[in-house]
């Protein structure tokens, strides 16, 4: 997946995302080649949007955690954290970091999977 192209997805969820008061994110599913996250806006109903990661290398995160979005919610990780990830965890070359900040919780303790492609969608 070319980054100008992962960028672009990943801008337009999140603009998406700005209209909601805020998301409840769950690990739905979490194997050596796939992550599911489901992301909820009502509680008392079922999953509003399905976050898939694919071809993953490593991962970090929260099972489940309360995301402002205010701010963006998912995010490349590129510089210095990029680079620290990457040294803690010897990432493979053609890996993206996707970063999630949940809500209530320090800067750096995100949200973070090694993943080659991503993709997102609305559920009904």
């Amino acid at each position: 997946m070319k980054q100008q192209d992962l960028q672009n997805r990943i801008e337009q969820l999140n603009r998406l995302l700005t209209t909601f008061p805020w998301l409840d994110i769950d690990v739905s599913q979490c194997s050596s080649t796939t992550v599911i996250l489901e992301a909820v806006v009502d509680l008392s109903s079922k999953p509003s949007f399905e976050f898939r990661f694919e071809s993953v290398f490593a991962v970090e995160l929260l099972m489940t955690w309360k995301t402002d979005t205010s701010v963006p919610v998912l995010q490349l990780l590129t510089g210095q954290d990029a680079f620290d990830f990457n040294k803690r965890y010897r990432v493979e070359q053609g890996h993206h970091l996707f970063a999630f900040q949940p809500e209530d919780v320090s800067k750096d303790a995100r949200c973070i999977i090694a993943a080659q492609s991503f993709s997102w969608r609305e559920l009904s």
